[in-house]
């Protein structure tokens, strides 16, 4: 499955999918809930706001400007799925984010290895 086309709708779909509301991602990144809404209805983050909402949703800045099909966009695909499975190791076994890391970035290195 490729990514959303184009930045907002790579926004919205990620927001959705980690399950924020506008109100919730706004206020991880400094913005307000409005700034939010405009961004998935066509205007575009500045670069400051741009890597904050990569950081909120888990992914590279870069993501929301791939081109869709892309080597880079297939990567992200991995790299979604693998910050997916940190949040539910972390929320099934009550453990912070940061305590699962370690493991899971082992064994996302020996995939990503073997994708090439």
């Amino acid at each position: 499955m490729h990514p959303p086309v184009d930045f907002a709708a790579r926004l919205r779909h990620l927001r959705l999918k980690r399950k924020l509301t506008m109100r919730a991602l706004a206020s991880s990144v400094g913005v307000s809930a409005p700034s939010i809404f405009q961004w998935e209805h066509g205007t575009h983050a500045r670069p400051d706001h741009l890597k904050a909402l990569a950081e909120a949703l888990l992914v590279s800045p870069s993501y929301f400007y791939l081109e869709d099909g892309s080597e880079d966009a297939q990567e992200h695909c991995l790299d979604e799925a693998i910050a997916d499975a940190r949040a539910l190791i972390s929320s099934r076994t009550g453990l912070p984010l940061e305590a699962t890391d370690i493991r899971i970035t082992a064994c996302s290195n020996l995939l990503k290895r073997s994708r090439r």
